[in-house]
């Protein structure tokens, strides 16, 4: 009997079982140790500049709690991977590669996931039953559908085309596979080559990376869904042990380098997010070059250059944006002034730069309106403002 329709279920409810079992066939949750929620409190900005007041953000000096439920490690069987991460069971449940640490996150995930809007809903083809508030059915849309018959770990998460999210979100579940020491295929977005590169850096051999795609269904005889270590951008130790492995490896000292990080080819009709540019970008590169900077594109460059050119700075500039997310490569301390003129990602750029142990600060431009129900508007900087603190805010060793 075919079944079309599923409740939620979270993932932390099924029966535990050992490390070593999730490489056997039992189905059940292994609960990275201490097992118990942790809360980590997001670190302010060392600055916030705001030339075109008012700001369009709340106070950035506060410190709101950021409630992590455990890491875990989901075995199950049978099961089917539709959209972004969304695993369906022969039982009639599904889940994903959260869990939730209170009913009203539950609830607030559970709305978006029933939105008419592909994004929302990411793309799983799920449909919430008319009076219900967890069930949904499934309706597949004619995607094509792959089938695996080797067990599988699972590191797809959402957003997955975007490269910022698969830095803190899909790449860091390998130190899941670690701390729970399997070896096994890994199914993870690779939508650009630098996101398999990355894979490869840290220790996957090409042949065992299983490519995975939101618009195909996937059959999986055996699955370990690995769950989202960094909840709202906020990095947690493993995750920064696991980055400054990756640094020592493949990365420099430090060099005290004054970079920025331009999205001036992001333009093309072609590029995510290409309508949020900088009207003046080359007046602010004219300024910048002659205080030695360097004009830098991580999009045209290897995932070893990246990491090389993040770690070897000692100032990095530049609008908001997945580039940016590059600064898990940076070392602890290195000075990174991010220039934000949208208020929807703040809280997770904010949390991501905090945790890293950065002396960052926010600096405010101005979108062409102020009408953000809309995303990705182009926008202005005050370079003489800009400037000002820029050098101000530089490490005397990079002088």
């Amino acid at each position: 009997m075919t079944i079309n329709t599923y409740r939620f279920r979270d993932p932390l409810s099924y029966p535990h079982i050992s490390a070593n079992a999730l490489a056997s066939g039992e189905e059940g949750v292994w609960i990275e140790p201490p097992g118990t929620p942790s809360t980590r409190l997001r670190i302010p900005p060392v600055f916030h500049d705001v030339p075109a007041a008012p700001s369009i953000f709340p106070d950035l000096s506060t410190r709101p709690p950021i409630v992590y439920p455990p890491v875990f490690a989901l075995a199950r069987n049978a099961v089917t991977l539709t959209g972004y991460r969304t695993v369906l069971g022969p039982d009639g449940t599904f889940c994903s590669d959260v869990a939730f640490v209170d009913d009203r996150t539950r609830v607030n995930a559970l709305e978006r996931l029933a939105s008419p809007d592909d994004f929302h809903n990411e793309s799983t083809g799920l449909v919430r039953v008319e009076g219900s508030s967890d069930e949904f059915r499934f309706e597949p849309r004619e995607r094509p559908v792959i089938a695996h018959n080797e067990p599988v770990a699972i590191l797809s998460s959402t957003e997955p085309s975007n490269y910022g999210s698969f830095l803190f979100r899909a790449l860091p579940k390998l130190r899941s596979l670690q701390e729970a020491g399997l070896d096994l295929p890994v199914l993870a977005p690779v939508y650009a080559k630098s996101m398999q590169d990355l894979l490869v850096l840290a220790g996957i051999d090409p042949s065992r990376i299983i490519p995975h795609y939101a618009n195909a269904i996937y059959h999986l005889d055996r699955a370990v869904i690995l769950s989202l270590r960094n909840h709202e951008g906020f990095l947690d130790d493993a995750t920064l042990a696991f980055y400054a492995e990756m640094r020592a490896k493949h990365g420099v000292a430090s060099q005290g380098r004054r970079l920025y990080i331009t999205r001036r080819n992001m333009d093309r009709p072609s590029m995510a997010a290409g309508g949020r540019r900088m009207r003046n970008e080359e007046e602010l590169i004219h300024a910048l070059e002659a205080h030695g900077f360097e004009i830098v594109e991580p999009s045209r460059m290897t995932a070893v250059e990246q990491i090389r050119l993040f770690s070897s700075a000692g100032t990095i500039v530049g609008p908001s944006g997945s580039a940016m997310f590059n600064a898990v490569f940076c070392h602890p301390g290195t000075t990174l002034v991010d220039i934000e003129s949208e208020p929807h990602w703040i809280h997770a750029h904010m949390s991501l730069f905090g945790s890293l142990g950065l002396r960052y600060g926010i600096f405010e431009a101005s979108a062409d309106d102020r009408d953000f129900r809309a995303a990705h508007k182009p926008f202005t900087v005050d370079v003489e403002a800009l400037m000002e603190r820029v050098l101000a805010r530089e490490p005397q060793s990079a002088q």
